[in-house]
């Protein structure tokens, strides 16, 4: 039942705009439409692991939350992580190792806007896990790391900045193209940027 559901979900979503995912990661993938334990055995693999595949895989499970039926099962899985991160500590090394060693891209002429915004997300994601918060939209993530004095609020202040203008980029650049009913993908080109916003693309490329 469960997986004739999600392969209908994934279907309706790729026809109204949201593509299928290009590495199968969707609900429609009976992997990943399985039961709690066997998502228990998947994000011990992954946090035991960290290998360059398990930290991609668990960077987007880690962003689950429930939307509907027994909020149980989600609680449950949520403690079954936050149990492996106190005896795995190595998990967030290298976690942080994969942020850190983003390149920025070196041209505005250019570039994946999502690709860019992944320094940000990751930042929220690896200090919210490591503070144990369920809070999975990243604004949110940056603003209860404030409230615990996690970040101070100038970088607050950036990170809000930064990512509430790549998404703006990102929002106006795929509403145009759905306009001209044409893909609406992540390509942001330059040459369609004002001065002043290809001058602050400039600066927060120099600051990731």
């Amino acid at each position: 039942y469960f997986l004739k559901l999600a392969k209908k979900v994934n279907k309706d979503l790729d026809y109204i705009g949201y593509d299928y995912c290009q590495g199968n990661v969707m609900a429609k993938n009976p992997k990943y439409c399985t039961q709690l334990d066997a998502w228990k055995n998947l994000f011990t693999s992954w946090i035991v692991n960290s290998d360059p595949q398990s930290l991609i895989d668990a960077s987007i499970f880690f962003d689950f939350r429930m939307v509907y039926g027994e909020h149980i099962l989600v609680k449950e899985l949520r403690n079954h992580i936050y149990q492996l991160f106190d005896h795995h500590h190595a998990f967030f090394y290298h976690f942080a190792l994969s942020i850190i060693n983003f390149k920025a891209p070196t041209s505005i002429t250019e570039f994946n806007v999502k690709d860019v915004l992944l320094p940000f997300t990751g930042f929220a994601k690896i200090y919210s896990l490591q503070n144990k918060l369920a809070e999975t939209n990243s604004l949110l993530r940056i603003d209860s790391l404030k409230s615990l004095e996690v970040i101070n609020k100038s970088l607050y202040d950036e990170l809000v900045f930064s990512y509430n203008f790549l998404m703006l980029l990102r929002f106006r650049s795929q509403v145009k193209s759905i306009l001209k009913h044409e893909h609406a993908g992540n390509i942001i080109h330059g040459a369609n940027l004002t001065d002043i916003e290809q001058a602050t693309l400039k600066k927060i490329f120099n600051n990731p």
